[in-house]
This record gives C-alpha cells, structure tokens and sequence, in this order.
C-alpha cells in the first residue's frame, strides 16, 4: 500500500530546493521505498508545497 505525505512551509526558496536536491543527489540516487515527489512554490517565492508517495 502507498502512503501519501503533503508538506508545506514557509522561508524556503526555490535556490534552498535546487541547492539541497544537488547535496542530496536523490535524482540520480533514488530512495528506497520513494515512488513519485513533486514541489511547487507560491509567487511570494517563500513558501514550499511538496507531496512524496511512499511504499508502506
């Protein structure tokens, strides 16, 4: 069965996200159990929404 997980939260930009997907290298490196992610921010630019489907 997949889980799914919403995160939103404010003072994070898109440089914060670009910068963190390179360290964590998650693209290329996939996690175990990750099945589908997906970020998207609000025009004022600070504020993240981020849903991720996981296997349970």
């Amino acid at each position: 069965m997949a889980i799914l997980v919403f995160f939103t939260g404010q003072g994070y930009t898109k440089e914060m996200y670009d910068t963190l997907r390179k360290e964590v290298g998650w693209e290329q490196k996939h996690a175990a159990g990750g099945i589908f992610h997906v970020a998207s921010f609000e025009k004022s630019g600070n504020t993240i929404h981020v849903a991720d489907v996981w296997e349970s």
